[in-house]
């Protein structure tokens, strides 16, 4: 586990081990734990789909996930998956958009219907 992970390498650095590995071992465990954020914030955006309640914050909020998890150099195809899933979410947001800007429109056309004389 992570706590476990952290508590070696503390022991570590009071052994004296050498700074140059202990740092390895930081950028790694900092890794490790942007996985499991990204995972988990996947996790709860999968949820809220299943429910429709998908909303702009939502999508704002998993974006900011995402670049953290950049920023960590989280694992490759992990970061694919959620870089393809947020562009799914922003093509869905803007159709959204789009057939609400086009509701008004409709109902502001006249009738096609021939006028009672």
């Amino acid at each position: 586990s992570e706590a476990e992970l952290r508590e070696a390498l503390a022991g570590a650095k009071a052994m004296g081990v050498e700074a140059a590995v202990l740092a390895e071992a930081e950028a790694r465990l900092c890794s490790l734990a942007a996985d499991t954020e990204l995972l988990s914030a996947m996790e709860l955006v999968k949820s809220f789909e299943a429910t429709g309640a998908v909303d702009e914050e939502t999508e704002v909020v998993f974006a900011a996930a995402v670049r953290e998890a950049e920023a960590a150099k989280v694992s490759g195809a992990l970061l694919a998956e959620a870089d393809a899933w947020l562009g799914r979410m922003a093509a869905q947001r803007e159709a959204q958009l789009s057939q609400k800007r086009a509701a008004p429109a409709e109902e502001s056309k006249p009738s096609k219907r021939p006028k009672k004389q």
